[in-house]
C-alpha cells in the first residue's frame, strides 16, 4: 500500500521507471540489430545487448505496476479528496497554441473537478471525480507527448468531459437544495448511475489512446524473439515473457 504522503514521489518513480525502461529497450534492440549486421558477430556484445532489452522491459513493466498502484490507491477512500487530487499533475505546455489551447481548458476543467470534489457530500460520487479526474489529466499528458492524438481528445473535452462536468454541476446544485423529494432523489441516482458509466467511458478513452505504442512494442519484442532463434540464442521463455507473464496482460 502506497502512503498518502508519498503518493506523488511515488507516481514520478513510476514514470522514471517507463522512460528509463523504454530507452533501454529501444538501446538493447539496436544494438543488437547493429552487430548481426557485421561480420564478425561479437557473441559477448548480443549477450550484453539481450540483457539490456530484458532490463528495460522488466523497468518497463514495473513502471506500469506503479502506475496501477498510485490510480487504485487515489481512487480509494483511504485517501482524502485533498491528497488525491493534488496528486495530479498537469501535463506542460507545448509550444504548439493549439495543443496548448486544449491543454489549458484541460487544467480548468481539472481544477472544477477539485472544487465539485471538495463541496459534494455523497462519497461515491467524490470517488467517481477522483477517477475522472486522474483519468483526464493522464489522457491530456499523452496529448502533450503525442500530437498526433490531438482530434481524439479534442472530441473527448468538448462532448465526455463536458457531459461530465454538466452532470456533476446538475448534482451540486440538486444536493445543495437539501430537498429530499422522490423526483429529486431519483435524479441523484441516475446520475451517480450515469458518472460509474463515464468513469469506464473515460478509461476505454485513455486506453484507446495508447494503442498504437502498445502494439509498436509488443511488435518490437516480437521481431527480437524471432532474431533470437534465427541465432540459436533462444531465451527459456522467450521475449515475450520476459516480464514473468504474457505480453498482453501487461498491457
Amino acid at each position: 500500500m502506497i502512503q498518502s504522503n508519498s503518493i506523488a514521489v511515488y507516481a514520478k518513480k513510476g514514470r522514471r521507471r517507463s522512460i528509463f525502461g523504454y530507452v533501454l529497450t529501444i538501446l538493447g534492440l539496436f544494438m543488437i540489430y547493429d552487430e548481426l549486421t557485421l561480420e564478425n558477430t561479437d557473441s559477448v556484445m548480443i549477450v550484453i545487448s539481450i540483457l539490456l532489452t530484458v532490463w528495460g522491459c522488466y523497468l518497463i513493466r514495473r513502471g506500469i505496476q506503479i502506475k496501477r498502484e498510485v490510480r487504485q490507491q487515489a481512487s480509494s477512500m483511504s485517501l482524502t479528496t485533498h491528497e488525491a487530487l493534488n496528486a495530479i499533475m498537469p501535463p506542460r505546455r507545448t509550444g504548439d497554441m493549439g495543443i496548448d489551447i486544449l491543454l489549458q481548458k484541460g487544467a480548468v476543467a481539472i481544477d472544477e473537478l477539485h472544487r465539485l470534489c471538495e463541496s459534494i457530500e455523497n462519497e461515491q460520487v467524490k470517488k467517481a471525480i477522483i477517477d475522472i479526474a486522474i483519468t483526464t489529466n493522464g489522457i491530456f499528458k499523452k496529448l502533450a507527448r503525442d500530437a498526433e492524438t490531438y482530434d481524439k481528445v479534442e472530441h473527448f473535452e468538448s462532448y465526455y468531459l463536458a457531459k461530465a462536468m454538466k452532470l456533476l454541476t446538475s448534482y451540486k446544485s440538486v444536493e445543495s437544495s437539501k430537498v429530499e423529494s422522490k423526483n429529486i432523489l431519483d435524479m441523484q441516482e441516475k446520475i451517480v448511475v450515469t458518472l460509474d458509466s463515464l468513469v469506464d467511458i473515460f478509461r476505454k478513452i485513455f486506453d484507446s489512446l495508447y494503442e498504437h505504442s502498445a502494439l509498436e512494442v509488443k511488435s518490437a519484442i516480437e521481431e527480437l524473439d524471432e532474431m533470437l532463434k534465427l541465432d540459436g540464442l533462444q531465451l527459456d521463455n522467450g521475449p515475450q515473457d520476459l516480464y514473468g507473464e504474457k505480453f498482453d496482460e501487461v498491457l
